[in-house]
């Protein structure tokens, strides 16, 4: 049986990243799997027309995913956008997450990240990231 991949692109603006070392060098989760390359944008809650874009898109990829999901997007569907405040990482309250919400993208294949002079984007750094929530069958 092939996989298909049901795409939502979200161009969320500028953003600043974290945990960028797992862009460059792909690494296993705690649950194990394949090594994956992975990045963490956070995103300032006061930026509430991006907030409602990324919203809009994660519906939008809910609703494309409705045969893999049984005909019914269910009511405690996990959203990848997560708040700072009320659900840190881990449980564990980061003050770089005060007043924000950050959105944790990972994928198999290495990603190109440059920043606007296109140099290697580093911790910290302020760059345009395109998540793509995505649904397989």
């Amino acid at each position: 049986m092939s996989v298909e991949t049901k795409h939502v692109k979200i161009v969320v603006g500028e953003a600043r990243l974290s945990y960028t070392q797992n862009v460059f060098k792909p690494r296993v989760s705690e649950s194990g799997g394949e090594p994956k390359y992975s990045v963490v944008a956070i995103i300032p809650k006061t930026n509430t027309a991006l907030v409602d874009k990324i919203r809009a898109g994660i519906k939008e990829a809910a609703q494309k995913g409705l045969d893999i999901l049984g005909g019914k997007i269910p009511v405690n569907l996990k959203s990848p956008l997560r708040d700072g405040d009320n659900d840190p990482p881990g449980g564990n309250p980061r003050p770089e997450l005060t007043g924000m919400y950050y959105i944790t993208s990972s994928t198999l294949d290495q990603p190109l990240v440059v920043d606007r002079n296109r140099q290697h984007c580093h911790h910290g750094c302020k760059h345009h990231p395109n998540p793509v929530p995505q649904q397989h069958r």
